[in-house]
């Protein structure tokens, strides 16, 4: 333990426990190593003196008290700051504690004070000294001081420290210790590409532009060849001789010489080729399948098709049709309170499923008496609630009965719009069809079928707002009602959309002829228009299996779709390319 920047360390620590002898006392008292030591040093010579002479042990508060007595003030001041700390410090603690306030006590005094370049393989070493003695928690109990500064100093007396003006023969150092210093030869090993410069990531929390116009490390990997190249050529500099190398071979892998080193001397010309492991691995990579990178491929739905939602997707924007059909990459559900409009949406198609089903046709309902209609209406909404029973999970019984209730007037009202009607025969409920639109097989359910003057009319519900139907453009944003005449075929006279609402329910429908359906619009050129839509269907299919995934969303396509976050909508221009 030479080094004279560890034995200051030690002198500082041993101060704390007991009074110093009056030796040891003066040469802590003027060592370099301490707070103030320079600007005080005609003072603290003379309050050394001032211990030797009268040959008394001194503790913290006998230094202070002599330092104060020569106008020492600094000395005098960390000494009682230091004493006014210790003052504070436990009985018994774990190592690790001990070790974090015996580096305290050290930084309290100014150590390492003057401590230049040649004592920093000695401060280090000391560092590493108490890091070793704080990972003793896992094995020992809490213990003193006395017994925490014992375990320091047998770690201490099995290191071997270097003064700072040691002629050590052989020096092993890293890169950042080297520089600035003088060698009588250097060999500088390890100078491969893959670490030379080292290739590290950039502040994580910090914009990649502004870390490069500022020049931040590793923001640029020029810049860290511009300093990687400075550093070199302060080793060239740093002795006579100087001798860069570079592995051949790592053990696993071949290397490849940093390109800083091509300016000193031309390269082995016997080095094998770089070739990293990566590349090794890609290049003898099996062939297992042909999938163009540029886009992700088709997954082969699990129901036997796609749903009928992917024409909708890929007609209001094409990305979101990749992200949720292709990628799977749905957003979190917002949480609710009660139920989620979805929910709600579902358990009243299941009640109207269950009461047209034991409606067969208008007839039917008709001759129903107002008590038989409040039972069946009841009953259909008793059956969609016992349906569903984990969506009413820990919510409060009075509001099940609430929302029981509103489902009932829903329904009520309904039925006395379908008694409003042209006579009518319930064909199907919830009818899946499929069909297949080019490359794709897609799927749906039919919400009702009715039979109305020998005419097929489809009927979607609705229980929020009714979109706007548009048949005509190449990207319909809502093509359900016609993929479900498509896949229905020549048959259909019509569609409807039934709103149920709290406002009323209404039918918003489009029919080829007249007198179908209350309030709806008669196409006159429906058949033509009928006979466009398996290729409109068509054109999406196909766009949607070449992968055709440009951000272009219609009106409105971003409302509910919550891919922001992914596809980036919000900083795109309107004249960027995307």
């Amino acid at each position: 333990m030479d080094a004279p920047v560890v034995a200051c360390a030690v002198r500082i620590w041993r101060l704390i426990q007991a009074p110093l002898d009056p030796l040891e006392a003066a040469l802590l008292m003027q060592s370099p190593f301490v707070s103030g030591a320079l600007a005080e040093r005609g003072a603290r010579s003379q309050a050394a003196y001032t211990a030797l002479a009268e040959g008394v042990a001194l503790d913290l508060r006998a230094w202070a008290a002599l330092a104060r007595s020569v106008e020492a003030r600094e000395g005098a001041a960390i000494a009682m700051r230091l004493a006014s700390v210790v003052r504070a410090w436990p009985a018994r603690e774990r190592a690790s504690v001990w070790a974090s306030l015996m580096m305290n006590a050290l930084g309290i005094l100014g150590w390492p004070g003057a401590a230049g370049q040649a004592e920093y393989q000695a401060v280090a070493a000391l560092r590493d000294v108490l890091e070793s003695v704080a990972g003793l928690d896992a094995v020992a109990t809490p213990m003193s001081y006395d017994q925490a500064l014992v375990l320091v100093q047998e770690a201490l007396a099995g290191r071997v420290f270097q003064a700072g003006e040691s002629e050590a023969p052989l020096q092993i150092m890293g890169p950042l210790e080297a520089v600035g210093l003088s060698f009588d030869g250097l060999w500088v090993l390890n100078l491969q590409d893959r670490v030379w410069p080292a290739i590290r990531q950039p502040h994580p929390l910090l914009p990649l532009t502004f870390q490069r116009e500022h020049h931040l490390p590793h923001a640029d990997i020029e810049d860290d060849v511009r300093y990687t190249q400075a550093l070199t050529s302060a080793f060239v500099g740093a002795a006579p001789e100087v001798c860069l190398s570079a592995a051949r071979h790592d053990g696993i892998d071949p290397q490849r010489p940093s390109r800083v080193l091509e300016a000193y001397a031309p390269q082995d010309a016997s080095a094998p080729p770089f070739a990293g492991r990566a590349a090794r691995l890609f290049a003898s990579r099996p062939s297992l399948e042909d999938i163009p990178e540029t886009k992700a491929p088709l997954r082969e739905p699990r129901k036997g098709g796609y749903g009928v939602g992917l024409f909708a997707a890929q007609a209001g924007c094409p990305f979101k049709a990749a992200a949720q059909y292709r990628l799977q990459a749905d957003p979190l559900a917002a949480p609710t309170y009660g139920l989620a409009p979805s929910v709600r949406g579902d358990l009243l198609h299941i009640a109207l499923e269950q009461l047209f089903r034991g409606l067969p046709d208008q007839a039917a309902l008709t001759a129903l008496s107002a008590g038989a209609k409040e039972q069946q209406v009841k009953a259909a909404v008793e059956g969609a609630l016992a349906y569903a029973p984990e969506a009413y999970h820990g919510l409060p019984k009075a509001f099940v009965v609430l929302e029981a209730k509103r489902y009932q007037d829903l329904l009520r009202d309904f039925l006395a719009l379908e008694e409003s009607r042209a006579p009518f025969r319930v064909q199907a409920c919830e009818q899946e069809v499929k069909f297949a639109c080019g490359p794709l097989t897609a799927r749906g359910r039919i919400d009702r079928i009715d039979e109305i003057a020998g005419e097929l009319v489809l009927i979607d519900y609705k229980t929020g707002k009714v979109p706007v139907l548009d048949w005509t453009s190449e990207r319909p944003l809502h093509p359900q009602l016609l993929f479900y005449a498509t896949a229905q075929g020549p048959a259909v006279a019509g569609f409807a959309y039934a709103s149920l609402s709290a406002q009323g329910s209404r039918y918003k429908a489009w029919t080829r002829v007249a007198d179908l359906l209350p309030g709806a619009t008669v196409i006159p050129e429906w058949t033509q228009m009928a006979a466009s839509w398996p290729g409109i269907l068509r054109h999406l299919a196909e766009e949607f299996a070449a992968g055709h995934a440009a951000v272009d969303p219609e009106p409105g396509a971003c409302d509910y779709c919550g891919r922001e976050s992914f596809c980036r909508v919000g900083q795109w221009g309107p004249d960027d390319d995307r």
